[in-house]
């Protein structure tokens, strides 16, 4: 065989699994009214990828949906208008268990983990049930004992029994507790999860009590911060202002340490001379400001 030949081969092999991929995986992320520009950031990396013919867009609200669709982006129209973020990751991962019901595995990424052209096909390893990028915040307890947290804003959950029951324990718990991260470390905690090793980067390990295996993701590959030995996939960076447009302006800076696209400053640029979204940024701080007012009354009332 001849080195064309050998190319040839090669080729035809990795498009046999990109197309495995394309048939059995969904990608999904999720978005209301209020992050539509954080999303157009965010698609603006991820349409290089070429997996968009895989994407679903979850929408919260008639307006994301619109938005998306006219972009002619698939979405998974919810149509429970809410801007609070912990009925929001709720609301995701009710759609995900359905998916997963349905035979779909799935690859959920929230709308500000920057996808920096990463390859599927090196990233998911389906002796896992479910891999999950990693941290070091809350809970606290769980960073305690094993010196990282998980963080489900990017994760691949593969569609088995398995993953359906955990993920129905932990959407019940979800709608009690508020805290989707809270409660995904803490019921595979005491669930009894053990790590095959004392590494803060990268592990795997294996829940006897829910048969499952889980891989904590390289943080180096998919990770929150911009590290001299990163080779980001992901980039999902920390960012602590609940407004749009401080958020972008936080992600745009960000992304400017790792490329010098032109699309980032042109970005800004509209951003920063946008008064209408001031304006709006301006209200929904008084609205904020507002209802916390009045939430204080009534628990001094109560």
């Amino acid at each position: 065989m001849n080195t064309s030949e050998i190319s040839s081969k090669i080729q035809s092999t990795k498009f046999s699994r990109e197309k495995e991929i394309l048939e059995n995986y969904l990608i999904v992320t999720t978005i209301n009214k209020n992050y539509l520009k954080i999303f157009d950031l965010w698609y603006h990396y991820f349409k290089e990828s070429n997996y968009s013919s895989i994407l679903r867009v979850i929408t919260i609200d008639k307006e994301s949906d619109d938005y998306i669709t006219k972009k002619s982006i698939e979405t998974i129209y919810v149509g429970k208008s809410t801007s609070n973020f912990n009925k929001i990751v709720a609301l995701r991962f009710e759609i995900i268990f359905n998916l997963l019901k349905e035979g779909k595995n799935v690859i959920q990424t929230d709308a500000d983990a920057i996808w920096l052209n990463p390859n599927l096909e090196s990233i998911i390893n389906e002796k896992f049930d479910i891999q999950v990028s990693t941290e070091y915040g809350i809970p606290e307890d769980v960073l305690s004992k094993w010196k990282f947290t998980l963080c489900t804003g990017f994760a691949i959950f593969q569609s088995n029994e398995n993953v359906i029951s955990f993920i129905k324990q932990f959407l019940n718990l979800c709608f009690k507790i508020n805290n989707d991260q809270v409660v995904f470390n803490q019921l595979l905690l005491q669930s009894g999860i053990k790590w095959e090793k004392d590494c803060i980067t990268e592990n795997a390990g294996y829940v006897e009590k829910l048969n499952l295996r889980i891989e904590a993701m390289d943080y180096f590959t998919i990770g929150r911060t911009i590290e001299d030995d990163s080779d980001l996939s992901i980039y999902h960076p920390f960012l602590p202002s609940n407004n749009q447009n401080l958020k972008i302006i936080d992600l745009v800076n960000r992304l400017k340490l790792l490329s010098d696209d032109p699309f980032l400053d042109d970005y800004m640029r509209s951003i920063i001379t946008n008064p209408i979204g001031w304006i709006v940024t301006a209200y929904g701080w008084a609205a904020i400001v507002y209802y916390k007012g009045i939430r204080k009354i009534r628990e001094r009332i109560n």
